[in-house]
C-alpha cells in the first residue's frame, strides 16, 4: 500500500511484512478469521515494524475481513490503519472510497465524517481528496 506514504521500506521491513501477509492470507484461507486480528496485532508491536508499515499491514488485513464480509473488523482495521499515518502527507487513492464504504456499511457514520473531513482538509496538497464522498 505505497499510496499511505511515499517510502521505500528497508529490505529487511519488506522481507517481513512479506512474511506476515503471506501468514494472513493463510489464515483467510483457512477460514480461521477470528485467529487474525490477535497475530496481526502481535505483529504491530514488532520493532522492526515503522507506522507507514504498520498501516500498510493494517489494510492488508482489513482488506482480508472486507472481502470475506465482516465489515465491523474491516472498519476498525482501516481507521487504526489511518490514524497511525494522519500527521503525514499521503498520495490520493481511488482504495479511500472504498474505505469510506466499509465505514458506512458498518454502521460507522462517525468515522464517515471524520475521515471524510480529514481526506478533504487534504486537498490543499492534492485536489483529487475533494472527490470523495
Amino acid at each position: 500500500m505505497k499510496w499511505i506514504e511515499k517510502i521505500k521500506y528497508s529490505r529487511y521491513e519488506g522481507k517481513m511484512l512479506k512474511k506476515v501477509r503471506k501468514q494472513t492470507d493463510r489464515l483467510v484461507k483457512q477460514d480461521r478469521l477470528d485467529e487474525l486480528f490477535p497475530y496481526v496485532t502481535a505483529e504491530l508491536d514488532a520493532s522492526w515494524l515503522s507506522n507507514p508499515a504498520k498501516a500498510d499491514l493494517l489494510i492488508y488485513m482489513s482488506s482480508r475481513f472486507k472481502e470475506k464480509g465482516d465489515a465491523p473488523s474491516a472498519a476498525t482495521g482501516y481507521d487504526m490503519a489511518l490514524q497511525l499515518v494522519k500527521q503525514k502527507e499521503f498520495e490520493y487513492h481511488k482504495e479511500l472510497q472504498n474505505i469510506l464504504n466499509v465505514f458506512r456499511y458498518a454502521g460507522r457514520e462517525d468515522l464517515v465524517e471524520t475521515w471524510l473531513n480529514d481526506f478533504h482538509t487534504r486537498a490543499s496538497y492534492d485536489k483529487k481528496f475533494k472527490s470523495l464522498k
